[in-house]
C-alpha cells in the first residue's frame, strides 16, 4: 500500500518520499515494579463511572493500553498528547479500568 501511495503522490503532486532512520528522544510507558495500579476488567465488564473532573482538568477512562497509547501519541488528536513519541513497554494485553486525569495547559 505504501508503494501505491508513493506512486500517487509522485504522479499527482510531483512529491518524492524517502525513508530514513533517526535517533529521537521518546517516552517509555512501563509497569511499576509492584504491578499496575488499575483493575483488570472481566469479560463483558465495563469500566466504573468516575466523577466529573474539576475545571481545567482533562479526564478520560481507557480500557486498553493500545487506546491509551493512541491518545498519548496523538493518533486521533485531542488535548492529552505527549510532547514526544511514547513507546509501549508494558506487555499488558487485557482490558482494564484505567482512568487518566491531567491538568490542561494552554
Amino acid at each position: 500500500m505504501i508503494q501505491a501511495l508513493r506512486g500517487v503522490l509522485a504522479d499527482r503532486f510531483h512529491l518524492k518520499l524517502r525513508q530514513e532512520n533517526r535517533d529521537l528522544p521518546v517516552l517509555a510507558l512501563e509497569v511499576a515494579p509492584k504491578g499496575p495500579r488499575f483493575r483488570e476488567l472481566k469479560p463483558g465488564e465495563v469500566p466504573a463511572t468516575h466523577d466529573k473532573p474539576a475545571p481545567g482538568i482533562y479526564a478520560r477512562t481507557f480500557t486498553s493500553v493500545e487506546d491509551l497509547m493512541s491518545q498519548l501519541n496523538g493518533v486521533f488528536g485531542g488535548p492529552a498528547v505527549a510532547d514526544r513519541p511514547v513507546v509501549n513497554r508494558t506487555h499488558l494485553t487485557g482490558n482494564y479500568d484505567m482512568h487518566l486525569e491531567t491538568e490542561r495547559q494552554g
